[in-house]
């Protein structure tokens, strides 16, 4: 009886010890630094998905007219930092000093924002207080530094920031669509995702770009898109549910990040300035 006893106590602890292990080699999400290369990102694979369908419903959307400037922060491993500058930038366009000696101006109903320039230009400048007070590095961004700094920042130029957190254990899509409908943003964080490009619709079927990214990132949303595809006795074929996005990538752009699937969301923030 002892020695099992004794081989229990010994099974019990080494598997403890294993546990230990994983947890300590597991990072916690508020440690972990999101620093997918702004300037490129790692783009696994590009593949051309096709769907065979009878119906098709896409009337379910919604784009911010004013969309996101196409700004990219000069420091290395810094996509957080572009994803909180575009924001800033976006507000800036209701509350005019959160980018000091900085305005867009409107062509219709276009509105064009001012060029990012170069060094020391009034863009630049913002995303460089951005990088100090996120506490940024080459190693990226964590999600409590970049809450706090952007709250530091939008607070020294005279306003108030709100970030409420949508996300537990799922992406609250529903909060999402009210937010971006109310004029607000959206801040994701993700450990590899999945974004969709040149729609093209057939007879009969449609085809979509995936492009695939590995990486822990951070992405600001815009708009949403929701797609659903039926067979012809309306049984579901497929389904689709986008986030509009800036990227925080050249080669991406403004794009359609997938939510509901091939995308590993670790938290997820409406942002809004009053």
């Amino acid at each position: 009886m002892k020695k099992t006893i004794s081989g229990m106590l010994a099974f019990y602890l080494a598997a403890c010890i294993v546990l230990a292990s994983l947890v300590v080699a597991m990072p916690l999400i508020g440690s972990k630094r999101y620093m997918v290369e702004a300037r490129g990102g790692i783009i696994h694979e590009t593949f051309t998905e096709s769907i065979v369908y009878s119906v098709k419903e896409d009337d379910e959307e919604y784009s911010n007219p004013y969309r996101l400037p196409l700004y990219y922060s000069p420091y290395t491993n810094t996509c957080a930092v572009t994803a909180g500058g575009v924001a800033i930038a976006y507000f800036d366009i209701s509350y005019p000093n959160l980018i000091p000696n900085s305005s867009g101006f409107e062509i219709g109903t276009t509105y064009l924002y001012p060029a990012q320039g170069s060094t020391g230009s009034a863009v630049n400048n913002m995303f460089a207080e951005l990088y100090e007070m996120t506490n940024s590095s080459d190693n990226g961004t964590t999600i409590p530094d970049f809450k706090s700094g952007m709250e530091e920042y939008v607070e020294s130029k005279g306003y108030d920031l709100t970030m409420t957190d949508i996300y537990s254990n799922h992406l609250d899509f529903e909060a999402c669509k009210t937010a971006l409908e109310a004029g607000k943003l959206v801040t994701v964080f993700v450990d590899g995702f999945s974004v969709y490009d040149n729609e093209i619709r057939y007879d009969g079927y449609d085809t979509m770009t995936c492009t695939v990214v590995n990486g822990a990132h951070t992405l600001t949303a815009y708009g949403y898109s929701v797609i659903k595809y039926y067979d012809a006795s309306m049984n579901i074929v497929a389904e689709y549910e986008f986030l509009l996005v800036q990227s925080g990538m050249p080669t991406l752009g403004l794009t359609r990040l997938r939510v509901d699937s091939g995308c590993t969301i670790d938290d997820a923030y409406v942002l809004d300035v009053n």
